[in-house]
């Protein structure tokens, strides 16, 4: 009965001591913390270095892709889009015997509109224009000096020059000083700078080279070894910051991927078709073929990493 006395008595005790010591530490200023990381309130980590990390990999552009844009007014709406399918047949013809797939042309936009001009203070209308804009994937080889891009561009082009160029010189501002090549069969320089003309100027059909942008198509090799690169440079950073610091680099407890998208050479090629000049000038049997370059291409990784510290 006595040892069973004394034992609750002991547990009384130790419960009174477990109690005031709870009351003493809750009523003064030490705190007892682990060395384990934490979340502040602002979302800070704390016993943690924060880095980050880029890294870049290149390669050699393996494909290109082509904007061409087609527009025709005519006075109808199956005159023009009739101008507009033949440029895009001839264009699809162009893309295939160069060795683009048909599946990889891709058709952006289609678009009809009334056509209006402003004459003697007031709207007339005219016609309708029609247009389309295509998208080729170009196969790429940069150490092509004669590259199937390169051909397309010279034989799009040509259609430029082609496109009608009765109706291009016809749609001209009459020349004040009479300069109109005989050539042409629209009467002698004189007829042509004393008379007004009465000639359609708005029925015409162009064909634009809006853009060509270089990539590469499978970028997953690329993005992988940038990636790499990009952590390697993160651990670095840490390592030397906890080394200047004095402390022990732990293991990494948070990554986040900031990278943006990889850069693409976009280059602005317009060629603005059915001009006066370059209607009425044939293409030259020894004409300079366009060279293109691709350049290096090249992917991005910046890596966001928290190390905890040990």
């Amino acid at each position: 009965m006595k040892n069973k006395n004394l034992a609750i008595t002991g547990i009384v005790i130790g419960a009174l001591t477990l109690v005031l010591s709870a009351y003493i530490l809750s009523n003064s200023h030490f705190n007892i913390r682990t060395t384990q990381t934490e979340v502040t309130e602002e979302g800070l980590l704390t016993n943690s270095i924060s880095v980050s990390g880029d890294g870049t990999a290149t390669a050699k552009p393996d494909v290109a892709y082509l904007t061409v844009g087609i527009n025709s007014t005519q006075k109808t709406v199956n005159k023009a889009q009739d101008q507009v399918n033949k440029k895009v047949s001839s264009i699809v013809e162009i893309a295939t015997k160069n060795g683009v797939k048909k599946e990889d042309i891709t058709t952006l936009t289609v678009n009809i509109r009334p056509e209006y001009k402003w004459e003697n203070n007031k709207s007339k209308f005219i016609g309708y224009t029609a247009s389309q804009r295509l998208k080729l994937e170009i196969p790429y080889n940069v150490d092509d000096e004669n590259s199937s891009v390169s051909r397309i561009l010279d034989d799009i082009s040509s259609l430029t020059t082609k496109t009608q160029v009765g109706d291009a010189v016809r749609g001209a501002i009459p020349n004040p000083l009479g300069i109109v090549k005989e050539k042409l069969g629209y009467g002698s320089a004189q007829e042509n700078s004393t008379s007004k003309t009465n000639y359609d100027s708005e029925y015409r059909t162009d064909v634009t080279i809006d853009s060509i942008a270089f990539d590469v198509k499978d970028k997953k090799e690329l993005s992988k070894q940038a990636r790499e690169l990009a952590y390697k440079s993160a651990e670095e950073k840490a390592r030397q910051l906890a080394e200047l610091s004095g402390v022990k680099l732990g293991k990494p407890i948070s990554i986040r991927d900031s990278s943006a998208q990889y850069n693409q050479i976009d280059t602005n090629y317009a060629l603005r078709s059915a001009k006066l000049d370059m209607a009425a000038e044939p293409v030259s049997d020894n004409f300079e073929p366009t060279q293109v370059f691709g350049g290096d291409q090249e992917v991005k990784v910046v890596l966001n990493v928290v190390f905890a510290i040990e």
